[in-house]
């Protein structure tokens, strides 16, 4: 299920999405996952959601003074509520079916939409995305007539554009998959037992606090190490870059994608008895192709891949 967030300005429209395991902050500050630079009522960090097994949110300026249902309230009665800040005017839509009576979701909820039966949802490449991970943009034009993520990866992997097709499915996951495929990729048995415990940790209850334990580690490691960017993944997926307390800078989205990726390539230069590279691909495309997939059932794909290396 994914929450789908819209809203307009007077100069134009935005529409984001947030899966489970992920949490973002709507803002006016360039830095934040969701950002709307053409409103000065909006502060620079004005509401933050975090999606771990239901929605929480935190206002982090003043709320609206006209909502149409408070978000506590519209979970239990509706599917989705709307307010204004400024002239911007929001919407947050999300399954009715999630939230049933109190508030608790099915232990094997589905990180997907809920579309009717028979719609194709289409697939629309990020090229920015992309790009700021390093593919060339004539590259990322090739995906013009690929209708999902799983062609793409296909498309390059068979193209020999390996880097290419790792740097999509790190995007494409959001970060409780992304740090799921990347502990399985890498062997248990290759150096990163403190690492890949913090993440099924943290895998298994996304909090700050487990957020924060894994940031704590990491800073006691070389940044040489693949598993200083495996923690880095985790950790860089909220808290702030900056480390004075009145200047929050949340990581870029694309700092956690980074992290999950040099940790592999790392890994890759260092394990010559199998190619962790094509692993990955190949573990990540079923990833993809699994779209009921919850983390639970996540977490046994990759244990399956990770018994084959």
């Amino acid at each position: 299920m994914t929450l789908i967030i819209e809203c307009e300005t007077a100069k134009q429209s935005y529409r984001w999405t947030l899966r489970p395991g992920e949490c973002a902050c709507i803002g006016r500050s360039p830095w934040v996952e969701f950002s709307i630079s053409d409103d000065l009522a909006i502060a620079g960090e004005h509401l933050r959601i975090d999606y771990s097994q239901y929605p929480e949110w935190n206002w982090l300026a003043p709320p609206p003074e006209s909502v149409t249902l408070s978000l506590d309230e519209a979970l239990g009665t509706s599917n989705q509520t709307t307010f204004t800040i400024g002239s911007t005017q929001f919407q947050i839509t999300w399954s009715h079916r999630l939230l049933q009576g109190n508030r608790s979701v099915p232990s094997d909820f589905a990180c997907t939409d809920e579309e009717p039966t028979g719609v194709v949802k289409p697939w629309n490449v990020d090229h920015v995305g992309l790009v700021e991970l390093g593919v060339k943009a004539d590259v990322v034009r090739q995906l013009v007539d690929c209708t999902d993520a799983t062609m793409a990866v296909m498309l390059w992997r068979e193209r020999n554009q390996m880097q290419d097709a790792l740097r999509l499915i790190a995007w494409e996951l959001n970060n409780q998959s992304r740090v799921a495929w990347l502990v399985h990729a890498i062997p248990n048995n290759w150096g990163l037992a403190d690492g890949s415990k913090l993440a099924n940790i943290w895998l298994e209850d996304p909090s700050e606090s487990n957020r924060q334990l894994a940031l704590q580690r990491m800073e006691q490691l070389e940044t040489s190490a693949p598993e200083y960017w495996m923690l880095g993944a985790i950790a860089w997926t909220g808290g702030s870059l900056s480390t004075a307390p009145s200047a929050v800078i949340a990581p870029p989205r694309s700092l956690p994608v980074l992290a999950a990726l040099t940790a592999l390539n790392l890994a890759s230069s260092q394990i010559v008895e199998f190619d962790l590279i094509e692993r990955a691909i190949s573990n990540g495309l079923e990833i993809l192709r699994s779209a009921d997939l919850s983390i639970r059932n996540l977490v046994e794909i990759g244990g399956r891949n990770a018994s084959r290396g």
